[in-house]
Protein backbone atom coordinates (compact mmCIF):
# COMPACT_ATOMS: atom_id res chain seq x y z
CA UNK A 1 0.00 0.00 0.00
CA UNK A 2 2.47 2.58 1.26
CA UNK A 3 2.67 5.22 3.47
CA UNK A 4 2.24 8.43 1.96
CA UNK A 5 5.81 9.42 2.06
CA UNK A 6 8.36 9.31 -1.12
CA UNK A 7 11.52 7.24 -0.07
CA UNK A 8 14.46 7.43 -2.69
CA UNK A 9 16.55 4.04 -4.34
CA UNK A 10 19.00 5.75 -2.14
CA UNK A 11 17.51 5.45 0.98
CA UNK A 12 16.56 2.01 0.20
CA UNK A 13 20.42 0.88 -0.33
CA UNK A 14 21.12 2.50 3.33
CA UNK A 15 18.47 0.46 4.87
CA UNK A 16 19.35 -2.72 2.73
CA UNK A 17 23.57 -2.11 3.77
CA UNK A 18 22.28 -1.90 7.11
CA UNK A 19 20.01 -4.53 7.40
CA UNK A 20 22.24 -7.15 5.24
CA UNK A 21 25.70 -5.74 6.93
CA UNK A 22 27.34 -4.92 3.36
CA UNK A 23 28.08 -1.58 2.05
CA UNK A 24 26.72 -1.52 -1.94
CA UNK A 25 26.68 1.88 -3.72
CA UNK A 26 24.43 2.50 -6.30
CA UNK A 27 25.26 2.57 -9.68
CA UNK A 28 23.64 5.33 -11.80
CA UNK A 29 23.27 5.36 -15.93
CA UNK A 30 21.24 6.79 -17.94
CA UNK A 31 17.91 6.18 -17.88
CA UNK A 32 16.91 4.25 -21.32
CA UNK A 33 12.87 4.72 -21.01
CA UNK A 34 12.58 8.03 -20.75
CA UNK A 35 9.21 9.17 -20.93
CA UNK A 36 7.93 6.25 -20.22
CA UNK A 37 9.39 5.44 -17.06
CA UNK A 38 7.61 6.75 -13.57
CA UNK A 39 10.54 8.73 -11.93
CA UNK A 40 8.73 9.19 -8.39
CA UNK A 41 6.17 7.55 -6.82
CA UNK A 42 4.52 8.25 -3.91
CA UNK A 43 1.07 6.46 -2.53
CA UNK A 44 -1.67 8.20 -1.76
CA UNK A 45 -3.63 6.93 1.03
CA UNK A 46 -5.87 9.93 1.81
CA UNK A 47 -9.07 7.28 1.08
CA UNK A 48 -7.46 4.49 3.23
CA UNK A 49 -7.10 6.71 6.02
CA UNK A 50 -10.96 8.90 5.25
CA UNK A 51 -12.65 5.98 4.69
CA UNK A 52 -11.30 2.87 6.67
CA UNK A 53 -9.82 4.85 9.54
CA UNK A 54 -6.35 2.95 9.10
CA UNK A 55 -3.16 4.40 9.42
CA UNK A 56 0.28 3.11 8.43
CA UNK A 57 2.04 1.60 10.96
CA UNK A 58 5.09 -0.23 9.33
CA UNK A 59 7.56 1.83 8.13
CA UNK A 60 9.74 1.43 5.09
CA UNK A 61 13.04 0.35 7.64
CA UNK A 62 10.73 -1.99 9.37
CA UNK A 63 9.47 -3.88 6.66
CA UNK A 64 12.61 -4.64 4.46
CA UNK A 65 14.33 -5.59 8.35
CA UNK A 66 10.51 -8.14 8.77
CA UNK A 67 11.45 -9.11 4.94
CA UNK A 68 14.88 -10.11 5.18
CA UNK A 69 14.46 -11.76 8.55
CA UNK A 70 11.72 -14.30 6.95
CA UNK A 71 14.11 -14.97 3.71
CA UNK A 72 16.66 -15.91 5.86
CA UNK A 73 14.48 -17.99 7.97
CA UNK A 74 13.67 -19.61 4.73
CA UNK A 75 17.36 -20.13 2.98
CA UNK A 76 18.04 -21.82 6.87
CA UNK A 77 14.98 -24.52 6.33
CA UNK A 78 15.86 -24.87 2.96
CA UNK A 79 19.32 -25.45 3.47
CA UNK A 80 17.90 -28.06 6.68
CA UNK A 81 16.14 -29.87 4.27
CA UNK A 82 18.86 -30.45 1.82
CA UNK A 83 21.19 -31.02 4.11
CA UNK A 84 18.71 -33.57 5.73
CA UNK A 85 18.94 -31.43 9.15
CA UNK A 86 15.39 -31.05 9.35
Amino acid sequence: VGTGMSRSFNEIIQILNQNLKTNFSPEYFDNPYQGRYQEFTQADIGNLERLLKIKPHYSLEAGIADYIKVLNERVSSLERDVLGEG
